[in-house]
């Protein structure tokens, strides 16, 4: 754990300066960028690996809980790899699309004006498992037949909520334009990752800590203070994997690459951070730390992103004279991450201040 030290302005301000000064700190703490990760943290493209589907991997999201519920206690012992994940999803995706093109051909057969007509429809579909066995095999899932793709539709359709939490995936989805995109071909080859959300909480609460008179007579006052913690943030990954592009009789009939984002789940954690401190009149220094877990059951697939807040900035700003003592404004910088199997997947930064309450300096510092 990381002990930063600072020191209090030999300056005074007034109670009316001393609110700007903490917004003004708030304000110049910039958002915590993706490019201050180490490399090994940040999500990069691989290739994906699909899955092959069963029920019992197909299953409802949004299972969260913390890791003292029995969900955290299964993932210990059953951990899901981003690559499970993505390669899950990937499969999951697919099949959707091959579901509804079953359920286009049924109804366009019935609906045909005659045997011609029925004659097309069937030759359309034919050309469209062709492109759905390419599609499977730029996941990795060679060799796939119509036969394996039923079975796919089958079990990710005996659940449903789980079919429906595959919709719901499909559906938060935003394109992501990306140069150079690959042409759909038998050699295409699927990649994705996980996202890093990025933000900055602007925390204007104020603590305050009251000293001890004699602070400035002896040679420093240690304490703590805690400052509670809570964030919610979506959890996305980035696929880029064919996609249809265009439908004869409701039936794929052209196929292309396309790049989207899309949110898996909903997460939040909330976690006390207890803040450090050794201050005489003049400074001091300050510390803290705190870890939680957020876990979740992800289309059948259990994993637990492990969460921390850490002290990463300290900052004496301010002295108030008030009555016969001083307010010492303090400002810190919290920073709240999030890893799951060693990706980030949150980094967020927190600027707060908070105050102690004492006698002034008998003399300048």
């Amino acid at each position: 754990m990381e002990t930063i030290d600072f020191k209090f302005p030999k300056e005074v301000n007034s109670s009316s300066e001393e609110k700007k000064l903490f917004r003004d700190f708030r304000t110049a703490e910039n958002t915590i960028s993706s490019a201050t990760l180490d490399d090994e943290e940040m999500p990069v493209f691989a290739e994906v690996k699909g899955m092959p589907l069963f029920a019992s991997d197909v299953a409802k999201l949004h299972e969260i809980s913390t890791s003292s519920s029995p969900l955290a206690e299964a993932v210990s012992n059953q951990k899901a790899t981003p690559e499970e994940i993505i390669g899950t999803l990937s499969t999951s995706l697919l099949t959707l699309e091959y579901v509804k093109m079953k359920s286009a051909l049924n109804t366009a057969l019935s609906n045909a004006a005659n045997e011609q007509e029925k004659a097309k429809i069937n030759a359309t579909y034919k050309e469209a498992i062709k492109s759905f066995q390419m599609a499977y095999s730029s996941i990795g899932l060679k060799g796939i037949n119509e036969r394996t793709m039923d079975g796919y539709s089958t079990e990710i359709l005996k659940d449903t909520n789980a079919f429906n939490s595959v919709v719901n995936i499909y559906n938060s989805k935003l394109l992501v334009k990306q140069p150079g995109k690959p042409i759909f071909s038998a050699s295409s080859v699927a990649v994705g990752k996980f996202e890093t959300e990025v933000a900055k909480i602007d925390d204007n609460l104020v603590g305050v800590t009251v000293l001890p008179l004699n602070i400035c007579k002896r040679p420093f006052v240690q304490g703590s203070f805690t400052k509670h913690f809570g964030q919610s943030f979506n959890l996305r990954v980035t696929i880029s994997l064919p996609c249809v592009t265009k439908r004869c009789w409701g039936i794929p009939c052209g196929f292309g690459w396309c790049t989207h984002t899309y949110t898996l789940a909903n997460l939040s954690y909330n976690v006390d951070l207890s803040v450090g401190y050794k201050l005489t009149c003049c400074g001091g220094s300050a510390w803290g730390s705190a870890s939680a877990n957020v876990c979740a059951s992800l289309l059948g697939k259990q994993f637990c992103a492990g969460c921390s807040a850490n002290i990463v900035g300290v900052a004496g700003i301010s002295r108030t004279p008030n009555a016969s003592n001083c307010i010492y404004g303090l400002g810190l910088r919290a920073q709240l991450k999030c890893t799951f199997a060693g990706i980030t997947v949150l980094n967020v930064s927190v600027p707060f201040a908070h105050t102690f309450t004492g006698p002034c300096p008998p003399l300048p510092c």
